[in-house]
């Protein structure tokens, strides 16, 4: 770092930070805290490098200049292998098989299928795992747009119109259901429903 460059590093930080989503930003698991120190007598000029050191490394010297490091856990990123779709790609790679979706179906497939294959086809990441009111994200199997397409056959005559608009209405009653009420009789009931509708929709 050259001498009186500080307010440049500062700046680049401060960017860097408001390109951030809130939800990163403000998580403690993405802290840093940066100290600046001012070398006097410097032999090499005015250019000053940057070394990172472990702290057990540091000098008795060193140490006194050290202040507020303080032990924390570290949490690794806790993403599940095979989960490697986001919202955006999934809603892609439904689109790209079922070019006529409406947005709307999407999402309600999409809520009613992440319940039903919790853990199995979606998984809900928590951003700040020590947070209880972290946000959370979804991540998704590739599998799952197989799924979707269950609801949408090549060919849709009358009949499957029909079918489809019932298939619309469980989904609305589905996901407008508290989940935590545990009423999986209810549930048993519906998911059931949703499978012999879709088996006439597939020509089964």
């Amino acid at each position: 770092m050259k001498k009186g460059t500080a307010g440049e590093v500062f700046e680049f930080i401060n960017q860097f930070r408001s390109s951030l989503s809130n939800d990163i930003r403000d998580s403690s698991q993405y802290a840093l805290k940066l100290v600046l120190i001012e070398l006097k007598n410097h032999e090499g000029g005015d250019a000053i490098p940057i070394k990172f050191i472990k702290q057990e490394e540091l000098t008795d010297e060193q140490n006194r200049y050290i202040v507020g490091i303080k032990n924390r856990t570290i949490f690794r990123d806790d993403i599940r292998e095979g989960f490697t779709l986001d919202y955006n790609q999934l809603w892609r790679a439904v689109k790209e098989q079922i070019p006529n979706i409406k947005h709307s179906c999407f999402e309600k497939i999409k809520t009613y299928l992440r319940v039903r294959y919790k853990d199995k086809l979606a998984y809900e990441r928590q951003l700040d795992p020590r947070n209880p009111k972290t946000s959370s994200k979804f991540y998704y199997k590739p599998e799952i747009v197989e799924e979707f397409k269950k609801f949408y056959p090549p060919h849709i005559d009358e009949r499957k119109e029909e079918i489809l608009r019932k298939l619309e209405k469980l989904l609305d009653d589905v996901n407008s259901k508290n989940t935590t009420e545990n009423d999986e009789e209810y549930f048993d009931n519906c998911y059931a429903e949703i499978d012999r509708l879709i088996r006439i929709l597939q020509g089964e």
